[in-house]
Parts: structure tokens; C-alpha cells; sequence
């Protein structure tokens, strides 16, 4: 039997029973602070948003508890009132089973009625099961038999006393609120008002409420940041009703709401709960930033504002290690921001590259001068090089179209570099556009034909060595390669001056004896095309 439990998980603490104990501790505490009369039918809702209690799962206008929450509600005179009444039913139960002149049934009647009492009280301490409409009903039904039955027989003033009380608590369903709970036409607003960048809750903050027809009503946020507003109204056509406000924390010029949906109530106790507000506008923007669908890391990140409301705040930033970066921002009014956001990262940027080693090159001096189409701010910009080779062009255009300058890089050690006439389109994005990777000086690369002398064709797939045997120094100074399927192979090397290189080639075909080809003179060039040094046969 103790293995059987043990796998229903009934000889153990569980969760869920352990969350029964926060609504008891809440019931408990709520018949301290108000232990005469309670906090009033029906306005569970209220005490807990008053004493900023998370609701549990749905139960928001309850506390699980059964005879606990009856106290909360009705304080202990209520609660003695109840545990009367239901004395009375066990005093009922008992004479109708101790009397023999009844008949079974009834007599069956007074036990189902004591029992099932007695298992909704039990099980009500951890389900409201005790104040449930459905449950309700069918005890009040029970308990009006089991009265008639026992006055029928022995008029009793106990039993006389019960009747009013059964009628007193059917007239006042304390989950749903019924006729005599009603009043005047209300509506009553509840809310908070906090700090947007901690949380804290935000005393001494105006709150000015403009009701239907132009009234004003105004409140003070107390310690804990709570307001709370009631003004009577006119019994509307509909009980729904629209109110703005306007909320001004203490060195603040104070922001309008939007327009809010507020419930026009007849029912003492119901309220329209606004929720947490912001003592002055705010905003913690989080995004993530991919460059070709990966992750942007250690890019800095600026947002400088160019329209809609007031901001301040931090406009800068950087990406942490998943290209992920905040921004916080701000103001006195609520609205939408606009503005730039520049993002700055090497990976973003233009590599300069030395041409003869295809190394990055670090303090190239760049020269951006516009010459025609759309005007820039700045129109010369001045820039060098970082460890890597990159630069970045912040330029930004006064108009949508295409800027024409002319651009200058000035090498270490090296004549500048002049590209003219070079175009700049504008773009709708916050993201930087790259322009590949400019190289300047000396490189050498030379594409080789071969051919087979015995079939007149061109040698593909063959093993070919070019070793340097003179000239200009290269790195590597021998070269492993093999034919593509034109029979070329193509040679290049790093080189870090300017001349002709002296080599030789040896083919070792699949079958036959390795040709040696020598005497060829290759030299460097300024440019970044292939040059082509000639056909050559063996076999």
C-alpha cells in the first residue's frame, strides 16, 4: 500500500499543496488587519492588489481557504455568524437521525446532509469549493429539506433561527456580488505608478483623471506608488465609459495617456484596475544585431534622434558577445522616437590591402573630397586606417540619390592612390554597406598553358612544379600545382618589391619522362588582373 501511494505522490510534500499555503497566510492576514468585519463581500480583488499580491492562477477574486476566506470577507463576526449556522445544520442532522418517528429517508437525509457539509467544509480549505455558486445551491437546497423536515415533526426555535440566516446568505452570493451589494453609479479607478529604469514604486507622482462629460479628479501617489480615484457619475445608456490621464512626476512636464476603457459600476466593492504606469516615459530597447546571419559582436552602437518625441538618456552602446545590444532612452511625452542608429565594427568597414603580400595594411591615410551629386555633411573627411585595415566613411547625405568625390589612400612608404569620379548611393537602412577591399603596389601572378606535343592537346590534370631560380625574391619559392581542365596552372607569390622573377618549370606527366621548362622571366605588376605568360608543350 505505502509503494502504491508512494507512486501517486502521496507520501510526499508536493507543490501544490505547498501553494495552499499562500492563500491561507493571505486569508490569515487580511483577518488581522481588519478583524471585526473583514475587507467586504467581494472585493478579494482589491485587497490583494492593494497589499501588491501576485494572483495565482486564476483565482483573482478568491483565496482558497473555505472558512478562511469567509473571515477575510467578513471579518469574525461574519465568520461566527457562518460556523452558527452551520451548528445548526449539525444540531438538525443529529435530531433527524435521533428520530425514530421519521421516515428512513428523512432520516437517511439528516446524515447525507451532515456528512456532505461536513466534506465541502474540509474540502474547501484547499479549493473555494464552500463558496461556489453550484456546490452552494445544492447545500442550501439540502439544508431547506433537512429545516422542513425536522419542523414538520419538532417545532424547534433553532431550527425557526436558521431559516432567516439561509435567506440572509442567499440574498449576498460573495463571488458574484448581487442586488444588495449595489449603489450609485461609480467609477472607480486603481493603479500604481513606479520608476521605468528600477521599478521602485514612485511617491508624490500627480495623477489627473478626465472623466466622461469634462469632470477632473485628481490623486497622489501614496509610499507604495498606489492611487486610486471614485467619483459618482450619471447612470449611463452604457456601462463602459472612456478616461484620460495625465501623469506628472515631481521636476516633470507630465504625459497624457491614451484614451481608457473603464467599467461604470453600480456594485459597491468593483474598481477598473489601470495597472503599473511609468512616473515619466520610458523605453529599454534590446536588439540583436547579424551581419551575413551571424551574430555582430563588440560593434558600438550609437542612436542620435532626428525626429518625433524628446528623448534622453543613454544613446550609446555596444554589442556583447551574441550581437546583442540596449539602448535606454527617456522623456516627458509618450510617442515614437526617431533617429540614426550607426553601428561601427571592422568587419563593417573597407580593408586596404597590399597587393604583393595581401596582408591588411594599418595607418593608411584615406581622403574623401565630394565633387558632385548630392551634397554631404562633412564634404571632406579625413580618415586612417586601423590594425586591420579598415576604415569606415561616415558621411551623412542631405538628400536621397548618389554622391560623387574623389578618394585618395596615401600608404606608409608608398605614392597615394588617387580613384576619381567614385559614386556613393544613399540607402534606407541603419546597417553599413561595404565596398569590398582596395590594394595598391606590386603583385605577380602569371597563368601557364600546357600541352601535350603527342596529341596536340592541352594537358589537363598533370603535376607541375615552378620553382624560382633567380630574380626577385617570392614566398613561397617553389610552387606545387596541377593542371585545371584548360591545362593551366596559374603562380603566384608574395613579393615585396618590384622586378622579374626567374624560373623554371618541371611537368611530370602520368606516364613518360618529366619535362623541364626553363628560361622564363616573369615579372610584377600593378594591378590586380591575371597576367598570361604563353603556351608550353611537352612529350
Amino acid at each position: 500500500m505505502s509503494a502504491y501511494a508512494a507512486r501517486l505522490n502521496k507520501l510526499r510534500v508536493d507543490t501544490s499543496a505547498v501553494e495552499r499555503l499562500i492563500p491561507w497566510s493571505r486569508a490569515i492576514r487580511l483577518v488581522f488587519e481588519h478583524p471585526a468585519l473583514g475587507v467586504g463581500f467581494n472585493t478579494i480583488a482589491q485587497a490583494q492588489a492593494a497589499n501588491h499580491w501576485i494572483v495565482l492562477g486564476t483565482a483573482q477574486a478568491a483565496l482558497d481557504g473555505g472558512l478562511l476566506f469567509v473571515a477575510a470577507m467578513t471579518g469574525l463576526l461574519g465568520l461566527g455568524a457562518y460556523l452558527w449556522m452551520l451548528g445548526n445544520v449539525a444540531w438538525l442532522s443529529r435530531r433527524a437521525y435521533r428520530d425514530s418517528d421519521l421516515r428512513p429517508a428523512d432520516r437517511a437525509h439528516g446524515v447525507a446532509t451532515l456528512a456532505s457539509t461536513l466534506a465541502v467544509v474540509v474540502h474547501s480549505l484547499f479549493a473555494n469549493s464552500l463558496l461556489l455558486p453550484f456546490v452552494m445551491q445544492i447545500l442550501w437546497i439540502m439544508w431547506a429539506t433537512l429545516t422542513h423536515i425536522v419542523f414538520n415533526r419538532r417545532i424547534r426555535v433553532g431550527a425557526a433561527a436558521v431559516v432567516p440566516l439561509l435567506i440572509l446568505v442567499s440574498g449576498c452570493e460573495p463571488c458574484a456580488g448581487t442586488s444588495v451589494c449595489r449603489t450609485t453609479a461609480k467609477i472607480d479607478l486603481i493603479g500604481q505608478i513606479v520608476d521605468g529604469r528600477t521599478g521602485a514604486p514612485a511617491p508624490d507622482v500627480q495623477v489627473a483623471v478626465t472623466l466622461p462629460g469634462g469632470e477632473q479628479a485628481s490623486a497622489t501617489t501614496r509610499g507604495d506608488g498606489g492611487w486610486e480615484i471614485s467619483r459618482d457619475v450619471q447612470v449611463p445608456d452604457s456601462l463602459s465609459a472612456t478616461v484620460t490621464a495625465t501623469v506628472t512626476a515631481p521636476g516633470h512636464a507630465g504625459y497624457t495617456t491614451p484614451p481608457i476603457p473603464v467599467h461604470v459600476s453600480t456594485r459597491a466593492g468593483d474598481a477598473t484596475m489601470v495597472g503599473t504606469w511609468f512616473a515619466t516615459p520610458y523605453v529599454h530597447y534590446l536588439a540583436t544585431l547579424l551581419y551575413h546571419g551571424t551574430p555582430l559582436k563588440s560593434a558600438s552602437v550609437r542612436f542620435a534622434p532626428t525626429g518625433g518625441v524628446s528623448v534622453s538618456g543613454t544613446l550609446t552602446g555596444a554589442t556583447n558577445s551574441v550581437g546583442t545590444f540596449a539602448v535606454t532612452l527617456g522623456g516627458d511625452q509618450l510617442g515614437s522616437a526617431i533617429g540614426t542608429l550607426t553601428v561601427t565594427q571592422a568587419s563593417l568597414s573597407r580593408p586596404i590591402v597590399l597587393r604583393g603580400t595581401e596582408q591588411y595594411v594599418q595607418g593608411v591615410k584615406v581622403n574623401w573630397t565630394r565633387t558632385g551629386g548630392i551634397a554631404t555633411t562633412p564634404a571632406t573627411f579625413n580618415t586612417t586606417t586601423d590594425a586591420n585595415g579598415f576604415f569606415t566613411l561616415n558621411l551623412t547625405p542631405n538628400a536621397e540619390g548618389t554622391t560623387i568625390g574623389t578618394l585618395t589612400l596615401t600608404p606608409p612608404n608608398a605614392p597615394a592612390i588617387t580613384y576619381r569620379n567614385f559614386e556613393l548611393a544613399t540607402y534606407d537602412s541603419t546597417s553599413a554597406r561595404s565596398l569590398g577591399a582596395f590594394r595598391y603596389g606590386q603583385g605577380w601572378a602569371w597563368a601557364i598553358e600546357l600541352w601535350r606535343n603527342d596529341s596536340l592537346k592541352q594537358a589537363k590534370g598533370v603535376h607541375a612544379t615552378f620553382r624560382r631560380t633567380g630574380g626577385l625574391a617570392i614566398t613561397p619559392d617553389s610552387l606545387q600545382l596541377v593542371t585545371a581542365s584548360d591545362g593551366r596552372i596559374v603562380v603566384r607569390a608574395s613579393v615585396t618589391d618590384t622586378g622579374v622573377v626567374d624560373g623554371e618549370i618541371t611537368v611530370q606527366p602520368d606516364s613518360g619522362p618529366s619535362r623541364l621548362i626553363t628560361g622564363l622571366h616573369l615579372g610584377t605588376y600593378a594591378s590586380d588582373t591575371l597576367r598570361f605568360a604563353g603556351v608550353f608543350g611537352f612529350g
